[in-house]
């Protein structure tokens, strides 16, 4: 059910019934359309994963924070009220509460707190930032909430939330903030990291009141680095992650040492991106890019003093485990009996523990949960006639799903980044997809058991027509053609070997290219299917004439002159000058 608004929390008057409005209006949209499945999670966002209750986590993707239980994978959701997407989420201490700070176009975005499980929307906080928050966390009794916004003022602010009222605020840095965490340990403090810092912060009496004073942690001789992750020790020192792989332990705004393993090797091979503290075995847990989780012991770390003329030493950890290959360790959920592990690389893990706190090296069992696309969606195709879903990602895969069970049916990987995509017919049973490296494939998706053609897919063709990046593709009307156009500032004419359609044969024959004057970013055939038109990135439109099958001599180069037909440049007009 979608969330709903309880009179007389949280609002009052025309406030309560916009917010009961554009709620109404973001889980039921004009037509009766709503979301059956999110097929797709934002593995690469940071701290996108936290548990609500036993075997149920919240993620956001996209417009929607997703409620997703991972025994039964079933999903609730909750829209994004302001229109921008979610920023950050947070869940409350004792799980009855969530926090959700989103993004938003056309005026300052809002905290909005939802009641669990009811998703009933209890308060809201506003004016905590200009365009879109960034990081967001309750303190440790729950009675406290912390934000930081993104560009352009990058404000931290504390919230007493029951009362839906700003605390505290300063600016928290100059650029973007990851993190940000209270101290469970000691009251009025908290501390944020991000974009080649970490700050430590207090909530100091002073003589004009009550303020926010934040310390910036000095890098002096380590290189500087983004810190994404760290943990705080009982004693007040931090344990921060690096880009580099090692990890730097805080105190009082200093670099008391830089760790890595024994022989002098990162911590881990690239960026750390998660960091805890497991109080039930006394363990430091890492996880990076690396793919492995190690553990480390606590006291090695927390007492860790620096080699004789070093910055640095050496430890060894406790344990570790790889979660899989091309595993990168986003995030990391620690429960009794298992791990919950966010991959980068575009999937959700489930890693059962051994029992009896045995060596995670032998008795561990990962298992993938989800696999999905690793960054953006660069192109999309649903059949009509089957049911079938083609997604291609910037992580260079091609994947099919069961639209009506949510099931991913295949997957192919290429090499590169696909950054375009086109059907080949009203099926789309067959694709050309584009990459940055200049090739153009074509992928027919195989007949299922049932003869629907919802099954794999497979490569049929492939070409290089361009130096860089395919910008876009587009067919033609009658399905004979395929038009590639490029960075490089070309458009390329393919035809089926023999005629026919495109769809059909599943092969690619070369007819000619163009050189248009600028890269290409978008391309259409005219309806006549004798033209295309080329939009470039200096604001201008190219007709370019498609040249019939043997037209040009191919016999020296592919390359064919006078297919410009003609150029027209845009003119956008100025805007007028404001009254002095």
């Amino acid at each position: 059910p979608p969330p709903v608004v309880p009179p007389g929390l949280g609002f009052g008057g025309e406030a309560e019934a916009a917010a009961a409005a554009a709620m109404a209006a973001a889980a039921a949209p004009a037509g009766s359309l709503s979301v059956s499945s999110v097929l797709s999670l934002n593995s690469n966002r940071r701290h996108n994963i936290a548990y609500v209750e036993d075997d149920v986590v919240v993620t956001s993707a996209g417009s929607k924070l997703v409620l997703l239980n991972v025994s039964t994978m079933a999903q609730r959701y909750v829209p994004s009220l302001d229109g921008g997407g979610i920023g950050a989420f947070a869940v409350h201490p004792g799980r009855k509460f969530l926090a959700v700070a989103e993004k938003c176009r056309h005026r300052a975005p809002n905290v909005y707190v939802y009641a669990y499980p009811s998703l009933e929307l209890v308060k809201v906080m506003r004016d905590g930032t200009e365009r879109a928050y960034s990081a967001l966390a309750f303190n440790e009794k729950g009675d406290k909430l912390a934000s930081v916004g993104g560009s352009p003022d990058y404000l931290l602010t504390l919230w007493d939330w029951q009362q839906e009222a700003i605390v505290l605020r300063s600016k928290a840095f100059s650029q973007d903030v990851y993190t940000v965490k209270f101290s469970p340990f000691f009251e009025g403090m908290l501390t944020t990291s991000g974009t080649g810092h970490i700050r430590f912060w207090k909530m100091a009496e002073t003589f004009t009141g009550l303020k926010l004073q934040g310390a910036l942690g000095k890098f002096g001789a380590v290189e500087l680095s983004d810190v994404e992750a760290f943990v705080e020790m009982p004693d007040g020192k931090v344990l921060s992650s690096t880009e580099t792989g090692e990890m730097i332990l805080w105190d009082g705004g200093l670099i008391k040492v830089l760790l890595r393993r024994t022989g002098g090797k990162p911590c881990h091979d690239g960026a750390i991106n998660v960091m805890h503290h497991d109080k039930s075995t006394n363990c430091i847990v890492s996880g990076g890019d690396d793919g492995f989780v190690r553990l480390w012991s606590f006291s090695s770390v927390n007492d860790a003093e620096a080699d004789e003329d070093a910055h640095h030493t050496c430890i060894t950890p406790l344990d570790e485990l790889h979660v899989g290959p091309g595993v990168k360790v986003r995030s990391l959920l620690w429960e009794r009996r298992h791990w919950l592990v966010q991959d980068g690389s575009g999937g959700l893990w489930r890693v059962g523990l051994p029992d009896g706190g045995g060596s995670i090296s032998r008795g561990a069992s990962p298992a993938r949960l989800l696999a999905h696309h690793a960054g953006g969606i660069v192109g999309l195709a649903a059949s009509p006639t089957c049911g079938s879903v083609v997604t291609a990602g910037a992580d260079g895969t091609v994947r099919v799903y069961d639209a009506a069970t949510a099931a991913l049916v295949s997957s192919m990987a290429f090499a590169g980044e696909a950054t375009c995509m086109a059907t080949l017919s009203a099926a789309a049973a067959a694709l050309a997809v584009g990459f940055a490296d200049g090739v153009v494939r074509l992928v027919r998706r195989c007949s299922g058991g049932d003869g629907g053609g919802n099954g794999s897919a497979v490569l049929t063709a492939a070409a290089k027509p361009h130096k860089g990046r395919v910008t876009c593709l587009a067919v033609s009307p009658d399905g004979t053609q395929l038009a590639t156009a490029g960075a490089d500032g070309t458009v390329f004419f393919f035809a089926a070997p023999g005629g026919g359609a495109l769809a059909d044969s599943g092969q690619l024959a070369p007819l000619a290219w163009a050189a248009v004057p600028s890269a290409a970013t978008c391309i259409a055939w005219t309806c006549d299917g004798a033209c295309v038109v080329v939009g470039t990135s200096v604001s201008a439109l190219h007709e370019v004439r498609c040249p019939a099958p043997g037209e040009v001599d191919t016999s020296r180069t592919f390359q064919a002159h006078g297919l410009l037909a003609r150029s027209l440049p845009l003119v956008l007009p100025k805007p007028p000058k404001a009254p002095r």
